[in-house]
């Protein structure tokens, strides 16, 4: 597949979230569906190759870069949860304090 220009993709995945800021993407925009999903739109050069070769398993990053890239990720979208909340009004990041008794006994 050709290198493409400067183009933005839409995610739900955070682990092709990772890959892609491990490549050289950078986060643009957390949006939210009426049920509270989160969606991470990436901009950067080549984000459709790097997206198309980690749907194919053809991929070559390394595991350290990769969690810091995650954990990036995940702590964004919770601190973005957690000071916006989502559009039905819920927030599903919860400290390990604040979980909900469903969440399970402590």
């Amino acid at each position: 597949m050709p290198r493409s220009k400067d183009v933005k993709v839409l995610v739900s995945d955070l682990y092709l979230g990772a890959y892609l800021l491990g490549k050289g993407a950078v986060l643009w925009e957390l949006r939210f569906d009426e049920q509270g999903r989160a969606s991470l739109v990436f901009k950067g050069p080549n984000v459709l190759f790097h997206r198309k070769a980690y749907s194919a398993g053809e991929v070559c990053i390394s595991i350290p870069a990769l969690k810091a890239a995650y954990n990036f990720l995940r702590d964004t979208l919770h601190d973005t949860q957690r000071r916006h909340g989502n559009p039905k009004g819920l927030t599903y990041a919860y400290t390990r304090s604040d979980d909900p008794r469903s969440q399970g006994n402590r």
